[in-house]
């Protein structure tokens, strides 16, 4: 969803970078990656790397001696990391979790914004997220309550298998050159602690459950209203500091 021509011209700048090259021919920075995903490479070793299209986790696919490896390419500041129409993800919950008509339909209010359930308010009644918190409190909170409850499983679904439900084996953080990179065991344990999420109204772990626009002034992000969106506002500094420990 949106515009993500940068991201799609850096996915295939490492795409180019790994697909069919020898280990040794690799940059510094990409043998590291490689290494990490695969200690037992040889300096002889093919690289094989393609693109995955559609709405998958998973923008790039390696394979080394035919060992599959999925890989999420992430890059910039405040990164989405999961965006959905808010009817199929309510869709999704009923089915899964069986949550009431109440909850579904403040779901409905929040990522809406305009006081219904359809978008179909008047354009002067679309409210930013402090008038939210203000006004509507118990509708914040109910939805808050229960992300909090079902954290685990929704972000492993935000951030792994989509709506797909392909699960990625790693997030790369970067370009060809420079780059951060953990695996879903390391990054899972890191987005599951909310302790220092301060800054979103609707935390999910350290995702921001939020509307992806709620065109509040005007007409042009219209097709962007009525869509879930969560963030990953402190991915860099996460990976990074993975990478410390590691």
């Amino acid at each position: 969803m949106g515009n993500n021509s940068s991201g799609f011209v850096n996915e295939d700048k490492i795409r180019y970078a790994l697909d069919n090259r020898k280990y040794s021919d690799l940059n510094s920075n990409l043998k590291r990656f490689i290494k990490f995903a695969y200690p037992t490479i040889q300096d002889t070793d093919i690289i094989k790397c393609e693109k995955v299209a559609g709405q998958s986790k998973c923008d790039l696919q390696v394979f080394v001696h035919n060992k599959l490896f999925r890989l999420s390419i992430k890059k910039g500041s405040s990164n989405s990391v999961h965006q959905e129409p808010v009817e199929p993800f309510i869709s999704f919950l009923k089915h899964e979790y069986n949550i009431s008509d109440s909850l579904a339909n403040n779901i409905r209010f929040f990522i809406w914004g305009d006081k219904t359930l359809d978008g179909s308010g008047n354009k002067e009644d679309r409210m930013d997220t402090n008038h939210l918190k203000k006004n509507y409190p118990d509708v914040v909170q109910s939805i808050k309550s229960f992300f909090e409850a079902n954290k685990e499983d929704l972000i492993k679904r935000f951030l792994l298998t989509g709506v797909n439900g392909d699960s990625i084996d790693f997030i790369y953080y970067g370009n060809e050159s420079i780059g951060l990179w953990a695996n879903k065991q390391d990054f899972l344990s890191v987005v599951l602690d909310s302790s220092s999420n301060t800054r979103s109204l609707v935390p999910v772990g350290k995702l921001s459950f939020q509307a992806w626009n709620r065109a509040i002034n005007g007409e042009k992000s219209n097709n962007k209203r009525g869509v879930i969106q969560l963030k990953w506002h402190s991915l860099e500094k996460d990976l990074q500091s993975i990478m410390e420990r590691r």
